[in-house]
């Protein structure tokens, strides 16, 4: 073998492994996205607070009790304002006591059942 055929062989054994490295560095590159969004993905649920369930719950909670008591005003102020249609029928034409004794005793139901 002389000096010509060994550089050749040395040349495609050199152009055999820089093409092998070539198609490593391509795969690896397609990979490398996926590698790093799972990455991402598992930094953020470590991070993420493990407390939110409860958090979320405590504050269906506080909604729900918040709606009981607008139901609760919602049902005070048609009280209140039976009571002042009362007393304007009242004042117009000075009968409707009897209205008036009602009504009363309803917004004093109303207020204790409130409280």
């Amino acid at each position: 073998m002389d000096i010509t055929e060994f550089f050749k062989m040395l040349f495609v054994l050199c152009g055999g492994i820089i093409t092998l490295a070539e198609a490593c560095k391509v795969i690896y590159n397609m990979a490398k996205p996926g590698l790093s969004l799972k990455k991402r993905v598992e930094k953020l649920e470590e991070v993420s607070d493990p407390g939110i369930k409860d958090r979320i719950d405590s504050l269906e909670h506080k909604a729900d009790a918040d709606y009981k008591a607008i139901m609760k005003l919602h049902d005070l102020n048609a009280g209140m304002c039976q009571a002042i249609i009362a007393l304007m029928n009242h004042e117009i034409d000075g009968n409707h006591i009897d209205g008036l004794k009602k009504r009363r005793d309803d917004l004093i139901e109303m207020l204790t059942e409130s409280c």
